[in-house]
């Protein structure tokens, strides 16, 4: 009952901002989410995980300059919540897209493909500019937030009302995507989020588990493997680049260990990270509870012997 009454208030006070949000010119949305998130956000219990992560990932950083890493973390957050209500707009008008002939490519050889990425500036605006500027049709997977509520809203906007076929992580839908991409269509799935039965594999130095489903999918039935990814330019401006495909056999045609195409893939995202710190969802926790307070434990110690 308790929990009920919980999921009634949250979803009242997330349809509030919502509908807020959906009023407001799209800059003056962002810019208010982002406000709001900056302010808050830092005094969360949550912060904590995003501090022990960037002590594990970005060790060379003085607490300033993790400080303003999870100031912009928020911030970008705040602005991806307020900007659910218009993602059409944002995919039509804010984005600038690189490297899209890779799109048109598998639309003219109908290969089917498989897109990986990470929780990085705005991620839910990938599919919507695909579909929009391209006429490119790609289906999404998703972790369903708790709140049934907040779940249908978000899944309305984000699937611009059904135009985008969004699969929650369940076991039903890891069948629907496999056939999705036996059939020539095309998936993309975030691999930066910990996934417990998945292979452990280096992520800044650390073994994480990740899902390796991406992997397996284009692997198995031979549709590119493309890293992409989003930045945020400026304030709901930005920009979508796509990686070549990721090879997934070797020259004589054997298939690469999983491990190691999860490995590349990894790097790639590294990279990525290090370039925009700010605007990558720290609060995951992305290398599992004991090793990041053992981190966090070997940094007071060196901390107090200084």
């Amino acid at each position: 009952m308790i929990k009920k009454i919980r999921y009634v208030l949250e979803g009242i006070v997330f349809a509030f901002f919502f509908t807020l949000f959906k009023l407001l010119p799209l800059d003056t949305a962002s810019a208010l989410g982002g406000f709001i998130a900056r302010k808050v956000g830092p005094h969360l219990l949550a912060t904590k995980k995003a501090q022990r992560n960037l002590r594990l990932a970005l060790p060379d950083l003085d607490s300033r300059a993790r400080q303003t890493i999870i100031r912009d973390m928020w911030d970008n957050l705040g602005r991806v919540m307020a900007e659910y209500p218009h993602l059409e707009q944002i995919a039509k008008e804010r984005v600038t897209f690189h490297n899209g002939e890779i799109l048109r490519d598998i639309i003219h050889d109908r290969t089917g493909s498989v897109f990986i990425g990470l929780h990085q500036a705005n991620w839910e605006i990938f599919a919507a500019s695909a579909l929009l500027l391209y006429d490119f049709p790609l289906d999404i997977t998703y972790r369903a937030p708790n709140n049934p509520a907040v779940d249908r809203i978000i899944l309305k906007a984000r699937s611009l009302n059904g135009r985008i076929a969004a699969h929650p992580k369940t076991r039903k839908s890891g069948q629907i995507i496999l056939n999705l991409v036996k059939n020539k269509g095309n998936l993309a799935i975030l691999i930066d989020q910990k996934y417990n039965p998945g292979p452990l594999v280096p992520f800044f130095g650390y073994p994480a588990k990740t899902n390796p489903v991406a992997f397996q999918i284009a692997q198995k039935y031979g549709a590119p493997l493309i890293p992409g990814r989003c930045v945020r330019t400026k304030g709901a401006h930005f920009e979508i680049a796509l990686n070549n495909p990721i090879p997934t056999q070797d020259e004589t045609g054997q298939p690469i260990p999983i491990e190691t195409l999860m490995a590349q893939a990894h790097g790639i995202m590294e990279g990525w990270i290090r370039e925009y710190p700010g605007q990558w969802l720290w609060l995951h926790q992305r290398w599992g509870k004991r090793l990041a307070e053992y981190e966090q434990q070997k940094d007071m110690i060196k901390d107090q012997a200084a």
